[in-house]
């Protein structure tokens, strides 16, 4: 994702530098995916049925996707 992102042009230089900047992204972007994955884990325990498991997830991702900006853009929403 981040050499697809260089090729759009995205720029990760800041104060204290590019490599910096890269590293940080990556830190994110881990730390997001271990959270949701977490997230995911913890629901996943607690429901004793796997017909249940698909209405939580889809419970989470629907607002996280409306939000999101894949159906309405971003810059048309109110402020």
């Amino acid at each position: 994702m981040l050499v697809i992102s260089l090729l759009f042009g995205v720029h990760f230089a800041g104060d204290y530098g590019v490599l910096f900047g890269i590293v940080g992204a990556i830190f994110v972007m881990f730390l997001i995916g271990m959270g949701l994955v977490s997230l995911g884990i913890a629901f996943a325990s607690k429901i004793q049925n796997m017909k249940g498991f698909p209405v939580m997830m889809n419970f989470l991702v629907m607002p996280m996707f409306f939000l999101s900006g894949a159906m309405y853009p971003i810059n048309s929403l109110p402020d």
